[in-house]
């Protein structure tokens, strides 16, 4: 586990721009605290602010005691033991886990305590385990570790709990998953840099935000190295080992705390290209900094006006798209909406035809009673399905995004 003075260092890398000197707001109230396994600040201005920031901070700290794995009396260790059913609380954040690691396609998995255990990233006896054991351990699912969820889901219990105490400014920093809530005293965004990975001292840019957690993960946090090899503590749950993606770090920005630190870890493991292609489904849910081994840096167009930096950014746009339309299942066409320059039919059976077209597709045929027009952005918004960008047709004909050409 990281020392105290290296999660210092955390908190202060990724710090908030102060608000301006006298404002109407008076004094802050803070709190400056050590749980989770990291150095923790929230602070708060307005009326019963000292009083709410005292109440966040025993709320995090009942969060820490159920959830530690370092923790043997724990919930979670007991429930890791087999000895005990979840709570009602701790049921909560595994669904909030389950709904991240199917997004990622299981690139996040909360069920990851075996392999980092083997690795030694539990006691710090670190060690390179062997393929077959790794092989072995990759089924093993008994035991889960909340650690790469529980801060985002304990930053939107802090902001929940200072707004229902009336306060609308706070700047929220658990250990580097920051929310920050409303607005600076006297109006402003607060500005949230993001931290170098590969210079600790620098920063690659600042993000100005209102009522948005900002999570970042990277190799640089913990690791170890071994006969010159370097290897982090994000464990691919795949393969077994520390994920090499080509990404360096990478910074969720979304609404829900819970949601942005669970993707900033199954994102790094994604890499950078399905990274952008899972926003592109989810473009309402969050945006993204991208920071690779060789220094580029990427952001979402979500964040082109709040994202500055000295170096630049290249911005990644909202794209056509590649669709796929399916029926019973079976992938019947596909076609890359960018690079469509005529619009042409597409027979799908069943008097359904899809009409293809530069950036959109849709039903044409008559016989449908409900002229459901598929558009990109309809389709990023989920349309009429359950499970995420989906627009079921007549006749159990799909439209919907797909990774790639088959």
């Amino acid at each position: 586990m990281p020392s105290r003075a290296r999660a210092f260092a955390l908190a202060l890398a990724l710090a908030l721009a102060a608000p301006a000197s006298g404002c109407s707001a008076g004094p802050p109230s803070t709190a400056d605290f050590f749980a989770m396994d990291t150095v923790m600040s929230i602070t708060a201005y307005g009326e019963g602010a000292g009083e709410a920031v005292r109440d966040a901070e025993r709320r995090i700290r009942e969060l820490d005691k159920l959830w530690s794995v370092g923790d043997p009396e724990s919930e979670i260790s007991r429930v890791n033991g087999g000895g005990d059913a979840p709570s009602e609380e701790t049921g909560e954040i595994l669904l909030e886990a389950e709904r991240v690691r199917e997004m990622t396609g299981g690139a996040f998995d909360e069920r990851v305590y075996a392999l980092s255990e083997a690795w030694g990233f539990y006691s710090g006896e670190y060690s390179v385990p062997g393929a077959d054991e790794l092989k072995k351990l990759l089924g093993n699912k008994d035991k889960i570790d909340l650690g790469a969820i529980a801060k985002g889901y304990a930053s939107d219990e802090t902001a929940a709990l200072l707004r229902g105490a009336g306060i609308e400014s706070a700047i929220i920093n658990l250990g580097g998953n920051v929310f920050a809530l409303g607005s600076k005293p006297g109006g402003g965004a607060w500005n949230v840099a993001v931290r170098d990975p590969l210079d600790s001292s620098k920063h690659v840019g600042s993000l100005k935000l209102r009522d948005r957690a900002a999570v970042t993960s990277g190799g640089y946090e913990r690791y170890f190295e071994e006969n010159g090899v370097r290897y982090h503590h994000i464990i691919d749950p795949r393969t077994g080992y520390p994920a090499d993606s080509g990404l360096a770090s990478v910074t969720v920005v979304s609404e829900n705390g819970t949601l942005a630190d669970g993707l900033s870890t199954g994102l790094f493991v994604l890499g950078k290209e399905r990274a952008i292609g899972l926003w592109r489904e989810n473009m309402e849910l969050f945006d993204l900094v991208l920071v690779e081994n060789d220094g580029t840096v990427t952001v979402t167009d979500g964040l082109e006006k709040s994202f500055s930096s000295g170096r630049g950014a290249s911005v990644a746009g909202p794209g056509a798209g590649i669709i796929g339309v399916f029926k019973g299942g079976e992938l019947l066409h596909a076609a890359d909406l960018g690079a469509v320059s005529e619009p042409y039919d597409f027979d799908a059976g069943g008097k359904n035809i899809v009409r293809i077209a530069p950036g959109e597709a849709y039903m044409l045929s008559a016989e449908c009673r409900d002229q459901i027009c598929v558009r990109h952005s309809a389709l990023r918004g989920g349309g009429y399905g359950a499970e995420g960008p989906v627009v079921c047709l007549p006749n159990s004909v799909v439209i919907k995004y797909i990774d790639k050409l088959p």
